[in-house]
Parts: C-alpha cells; sequence; structure tokens
C-alpha cells in the first residue's frame, strides 16, 4: 500500500499545484489524461498526487451523471490499490449523493408525533442523515426520554442494513459517563431503531461557532473529557475513526459525551461503513464527510495513515483526529483550513506539523509539544495511548496549580490584605473625610486621587459592591439577548493623560492636559462591546441597513491577511469567519446609535440606553486606576487583559475572552475602538475647558470620539487615557458598548 507521505513542504507545492492544473482543466471540460500530469516528477511527488487526481477525476465524473469503476483505473499506474479504487468509484459525489441519501431515509425520517415503535413513542423529530433520523421519544415502562435513532428496512441494501447492526453491536460494548449511553435496540414492522441517552447540550463544533474558541482551562477539560471516553472505547477494541468537535457533545453542565460510536470498527472485524451521525440529541453538521462507502472519516480530522491504508488504522488514528480537535476549539480552524478541500486531504500527509502557539501565543509551549505529538504523521511518534494523553495534562494541571499555589504563610498575608482592603474600601466611600463630597443629585461620590495624593491601595471591586448596598440598586442588571450591565457609581478621577514619559508621543496629544473630572450619578455599563448575535437581533427585527450596505457603502474586510476596503459589512468580513459572540464591528456612528434607539423603543420602565460619554467610558474603564492601563503599568501584563497587534494576529476575538477590569467590564483595552457620544470639536484646548462635571463634548463637528483601541493599536493607543476620533459616517470597523441609565 502506497505510504503517500512526505517531510518536505516542497513537494507538498508542486502535489498541490498539480492538483490545481488538473481541477482547471476538469472544469474547462477537457478531458484531461492523469498520465499527462505525471510527466518529469519525482517518486515522492507521485506516490502523493496519484490518488489526489484520481479522486478528483472521479468525484468530476460523477456530477457529470457518469458512473467510474475501479476497471477504468487498475494496472495504469500505481494508485492505492484495488480495495481503495472500489471504495473511491462506491462513493456517491455531488448532488446525486443528496438524492440517495433521501430516498434511503425517506420513510425514517417521516414518522410522526404519537408513531408507536416497540415500547418507544416518537414525539419530535431531531434530525435525520445517512442512516436515517433520529427522534425525540418516551419510553413507556419507565417513562424515560430517549434520543431514538430510526432506520428504516425497506429503504436500504442489506449491506446497511448491516452497518445498522454493527453500530448497535458498537455501542452495545461501551458504558463510561464520557459516552453517550446506549439503551435499547430493537425492530419493529420494517423499523430498526437504537434508545440511546438524550443529552441536553451541543456539540462542540456548533459551540466554538456560536460562542467562539475556548479558552485553555476549557479545552485542557474537555479534551481530557474526551480522551477518558476514547480510552474505554480503546479497551474494549473499539477505534472510533471520526474523532471531532461535531461527535463530541457538551452538556450544560460541561461534561463531555463521545457520540457516533457506530463509526467504530469493531476490534478482528471488517472495517463499518460510514454513519455520517449519532444518534444524539442534536445531529451535528456533516462537514467534509466523504459519501457513503468505506469510512475514511472526516477529512480536517483525519489521520495520515486513514486516507490509504483504512482498513489497518488503529486507536492511534483516534489520537491524531482528538489533536486535530483540540486545535479547532482553540482556533476555531481545523489543521490546514486555508487548503482547498483535497489539498487539505495531501496537507494532512505530507505538510509540516502545526503548533498552535502561531495562532495562540499565550497557549503553553507544554501542551503545544503535547499537541503536536498527537498529530505527528508518524502513528508510532505519536503518544502510545489515549491514558498517556490523559497522563500529560493530568501532569502539566498538577505542575500549574503547584505553581500557582501560596504557601500557608502567603495565604495568611493576603487574607490580611483582603480585609484591610475591605474595611478602608468602605471608610474611603463612606467616612466624612476632607475627600468626601457629595455629588449631584444626592449621589455620594468616591474621594479624588489627585498626582500628589497617591491612590490607597483600595479594592475598587469592593467600593463597587458597597455603592450598590448605598444605592439600594443591584450591582448586576439584565438586558435584551443577554446582555449583562454592572453598576458603575458615581465618583471622581483624573481623566486624560500626564506629559511625562512615555505620555509624550504624538497620539497622546488628544489626552492633554490632565483633568479632574467628576460622575455624578451612577449608571450601568455593558460588561461586553455588543456582539454580533446582539446586532443581528436589531436587524432582524428591525430590517435596519447600516450605512457600509447602502449602495456605494464601503467597510473593512480581511482576505489572505491582508485587511482593505470593500463591500463588507458587520456581518461579512471576507475570509475569515464570524462568531455570535464576535463583537459586531464595521458599524458607523450613526448604526450605532440606531441600536440604542431601537432598544429604548422596546424597553420598559423608563430606563434609557444610550452610547456612554467619553467621561464615562474613560471613568469605566479605569475603576479607580490611576495607571496607564486599568490592570496597571506593567506593559507585559497587558496580553492577559486586551487583544491589541502583540498578541490578535489582526483578527478580532470573542467578546470576554481575557481578564477583565476591577469592575468586571472586558475588552476596555483592545479588541475593537467603541463609538462614544460625544462630538469631537476640532480643538484639543476644547478637552480641558470643558464642564469638569458630566462632560458631554464638543456642541458642533461631525467627527465623534472613539475610545479603547483596537486589535491593530500598539499598547501605548489602548490606554485608559487614549483617545480617537472619526466621521460619524465612517465605519472604520467600528464597535461600540452599550450604557444604561436608572429608571
Amino acid at each position: 500500500m502506497i505510504q503517500a507521505r512526505t517531510s518536505n513542504l516542497a513537494t507538498l507545492r508542486q502535489v498541490n499545484s498539480l492538483c490545481d492544473r488538473f481541477e482547471s482543466a476538469l472544469l474547462a471540460e477537457e478531458s484531461p489524461r492523469i498520465e499527462d500530469y505525471l510527466q518529469d516528477i519525482s517518486r515522492e511527488v507521485l506516490q502523493a498526487v496519484v490518488p489526489q487526481l484520481v479522486a478528483l477525476e472521479v468525484d468530476y465524473r460523477k456530477m457529470r451523471g457518469e458512473s467510474p469503476a475501479a476497471e477504468d483505473y487498475s494496472g495504469r499506474f500505481e494508485t492505492p490499490g484495488r480495495e481503495w479504487l472500489d471504495q473511491l468509484c462506491t462513493i456517491s459525489g455531488g448532488n446525486r449523493s443528496t438524492a440517495i441519501e433521501t430516498e434511503r431515509h425517506a420513510v425514517a425520517s417521516k414518522l410522526e408525533a404519537g408513531t408507536r415503535l416497540g415500547d418507544y413513542v416518537i414525539e419530535t423529530l431531531l434530525g435525520a442523515g445517512g442512516m436515517g433520523a433520529v427522534y425525540r421519544a418516551n419510553h413507556l415502562p419507565m417513562h424515560r426520554q430517549v434520543a431514538l435513532k430510526v432506520f428504516s428496512v425497506n429503504d436500504a441494501s442489506a449491506v446497511s442494513q448491516k452497518r445498522f447492526r454493527r453500530e448497535v453491536e458498537a455501542a452495545a460494548r461501551l458504558s463510561h459517563p464520557n459516552v453517550v449511553r446506549a439503551y435499547d435496540a430493537g425492530e419493529h414492522e420494517g423499523m430498526l431503531y437504537l434508545a440511546m441517552e438524550l443529552i441536553d447540550g451541543e456539540n462542540l463544533h456548533q459551540r466554538v461557532l456560536r460562542s467562539g474558541p475556548l479558552s485553555v482551562d476549557q479545552s485542557i477539560s474537555v479534551i481530557r473529557q474526551a480522551a477518558l471516553g476514547l480510552a474505554h472505547a480503546h479497551r474494549q477494541s473499539l477505534v472510533h475513526r471520526d474523532v471531532k468537535p461535531a461527535n463530541l457533545l457538551i452538556t450544560h453542565s460541561d461534561e463531555v459525551k463521545l457520540l457516533d460510536v457506530g463509526l467504530a470498527r469493531l476490534g478482528n472485524r471488517p472495517p463499518l461503513l460510514n454513519s455520517p451521525q449519532s444518534g444524539s440529541a442534536e445531529l451535528a453538521p456533516n462537514t467534509n464527510f466523504t459519501a457513503d462507502g468505506q469510512l475514511m472519516g472526516t477529512i480536517d480530522y483525519l489521520a495520515p495513515e486513514q486516507a490509504v491504508e483504512p482498513a489497518k488504522v488503529n486507536h492511534l488514528a483516534d489520537i491524531y483526529g482528538l489533536g486535530c480537535t483540540w486545535k479547532f476549539l482553540l482556533t476555531g480552524k481545523p489543521c490546514y483550513d486555508h487548503l482547498p478541500l483535497i489539498q487539505r486531504l495531501v496537507a494532512h500527509q505530507v505538510a509540516p506539523v502545526p503548533s498552535i502557539r502561531d495562532t495562540c501565543p499565550d497557549f503553553p509551549r507544554d501542551l503545544d509539544r503535547l499537541f503536536q505529538r498527537m498529530v505527528a504523521k508518524r502513528p508510532d511518534k505519536r503518544p502510545a495511548s489515549m491514558e498517556e494523553v490523559i497522563d500529560s495534562l493530568d501532569a502539566f494541571e498538577s505542575r500549574d496549580l503547584n505553581a500557582k499555589k501560596p504557601s500557608r504563610s502567603r495565604r495568611l498575608v493576603l487574607s490580611l490584605a483582603v480585609l484591610g482592603t475591605v474595611v478602608l474600601g468602605a471608610a474611603l466611600y463612606w467616612g466624612k473625610s476632607e475627600d468626601g463630597r457629595s455629588g449631584q443629585d444626592g449621589y455620594a461620590t468616591a474621594a479624588v486621587t489627585t498626582p500628589d495624593a497617591p491612590q490607597p491601595s483600595v479594592d475598587p471591586a469592593q467600593l463597587q459592591k458597597q455603592a450598590a448596598l448605598r444605592l439600594g440598586l443591584p450591582l448586576h442588571r439584565l438586558g435584551p439577548d443577554g446582555m449583562k450591565f454592572l453598576l458603575i457609581p458615581p465618583g471622581d478621577f483624573l481623566m486624560g493623560s500626564d506629559q511625562t514619559g512615555q505620555d509624550k508621543s504624538r497620539t497622546s496629544s488628544l489626552s492633554f492636559p490632565q483633568h479632574r473630572v467628576t460622575i455624578s450619578k451612577p449608571y450601568y455599563l455593558a460588561q461586553t462591546e455588543t456582539t454580533l448575535a446582539q446586532y443581528r437581533s436589531f436587524v432582524e427585527a428591525t430590517g435596519y441597513v447600516t450605512r457600509p450596505e447602502l449602495p456605494g457603502g464601503t467597510a473593512w474586510g480581511k482576505e489572505q491577511d491582508v485587511w482593505k476596503r470593500g463591500r463588507y459589512s458587520w456581518k461579512e468580513m471576507g475570509g475569515y469567519p464570524l462568531y455570535d459572540e464576535h463583537p459586531a464591528v464595521n458599524l458607523t456612528w450613526y448604526d450605532a446609535q440606531a441600536y440604542c434607539d431601537w432598544l429604548n423603543e422596546t424597553s420598559e420602565g423608563g430606563a434609557r440606553y444610550f452610547l456612554p460619554t467619553e467621561a464615562q467610558w474613560e471613568y469605566a474603564c479605569r475603576a479607580g486606576s490611576v495607571s496607564s492601563w486599568s490592570h496597571g503599568s506593567d506593559q507585559a501584563q497587558l496580553i492577559e487583559y486586551a487583544w491589541y497587534m502583540k498578541n490578535s494576529h489582526w483578527v478580532f476575538h470573542p467578546v470576554a475572552k481575557k481578564r477583565p477590569n476591577a469592575w468586571g467590564l472586558y475588552d476596555m483595552h483592545g479588541n475593537e475602538a467603541e463609538w462614544c457620544a460625544d462630538r469631537f470639536g476640532g480643538e484639543a484646548s476644547y478637552y480641558d475647558r470643558r464642564p469638569k462635571v458630566d462632560p458631554k463634548g464638543s456642541e458642533t463637528g461631525s467627527k465623534r470620539i472613539q475610545r479603547g483601541g483596537s486589535i491593530l493599536s500598539k499598547a501605548h493607543d489602548i490606554r485608559s487615557a487614549s483617545r480617537a476620533h472619526q466621521e460619524a459616517t465612517e465605519p472604520t470597523k467600528g464597535g461600540f458598548r452599550v450604557a444604561l441609565s436608572l429608571p
């Protein structure tokens, strides 16, 4: 059997080039001969490219309505063998595959609510796949809700029936907390069924698409739980062979369940046929699957050996698939996702082993080394078992925990420090010292910090809680679409930059001079920037069209790692995916204001939604600090709080993935610049001359203020005091967060 494997990047490029040329000829219907593309190439390239060219031709012939056979290719050149050709030629391609699958489960997917199969009563259809359909059903004797996978014997071949029965046999072998349980199986009036555990949750492919990549700690938990489930399957002589995010279900309590054991190959048995989806509560998307035929898995998670010797695959292929899954969970992208489909298949065999740290510099080196071992091209270079993967994760977490755990004496000092902070915070807020004052409308304000009177070591979060108690207001408030607001207490602060040290740069001139400002009234501020999902709700409810979407409008998008102007918008930004939890960007000031207007039209109780003034924004960002950034003046720590030029890779990131400031607000520094209510009057001196109590900006000028900096900003330009201004009609990839007044 051919081992189409190389470590030479030049070879990969040559294979990709040959595939591109051949596919272009197929698209032009030139009927190219594969042999013509095999001239004057090395044996290494020959071994890698022949299977890809054959697969391309077979696929295009099927889409033209032809029926290619293994005999058409056998003996013409060195291919992975007759078995491989038979598998390839029996795989349905294009729209024809959809038609066949639709016919296959036509009966199974049309069962009405109330239909009885044995002891089960059908309630609702959860999804349909190549192996029939999955329903929510009720088991009458035990009154238990189950996921019932149903397959119509009358609609399928004997081979497909055998596949379903193999799935039942595989599921029966497994009983583990991290594997979806199988309860029962049977046949009723031409219907085969498999009753499985009904899980309240979603698969991890859906989770990442909805909420964005997981944190490192979350990913460790997921990978460890998946490894535990797979280790159990391996001990039962089962190899899953299609480990991927869509086959890992995560419950609302963050428990991970392995799906689709029906794809597993039973030890010492012939390989099973492909069953695209599992008996889960919701069918996962069948992304990049090979169609019905011998199982080859899913391209983006396919071990190199699976593409050339599927019958000889063992548990080490599952380790490879789990490694590829880990990368997707942390980055939102599978390995080699920048390549076309066939070239991705080649890349898994010949491309250099990737590094997660290339995309996520904060990913620990020890874990990256483990990941790279898991996705090694040669099976013998991977961890020897899932138990070894689990041990490596446990060892890392143990070292990490010990590194973070303070000593007993250290804990005592910390406890006394916290106690002292609470007492001092209460005294500062409520005390009748010389600095204690009352603001407008009778609201007590926090003490002023001046350059010659350094701020006491007070816990701002404690002051925030004390203010909520004193004012009789909740610390948190919920808004529409899951929007979370935090109370910002009234107080004084020093707004802007001083003119010392790094603050002398040209970009800092707009924030001179530093001056005292009073925020006289409490208000609420959204914990995160307005998300894509939240803005979509507004657009869908109102039919609103943003300015970049109007005729002639333009915005910013990213193609091949280059930002450029074009016909982009808040919902389409070119060549990288947008998740529901991404900040909504590419919005003008008017688009942000329109969202607030809509919230006010639909709100009840007298509260008002608005864009914060820049004074309110900076006061909330500082959260009691007088340093360059809300966390302090140590630039080395900034990567823990912000996405900016150093760590963003020039792409936006889902909200709340970094640490919040002391008042619980995320992404005040970086990610995306946020529109404020204020006009920019064009006069830098106005910044100091305006009112010192609740300033609202200039009354003239077409530009509006932006705060916080973005993914393209340097560290200096995402400081708490940094200011920018843009025309209100200019999207500039602009985002915003919403403020909420008291009723």
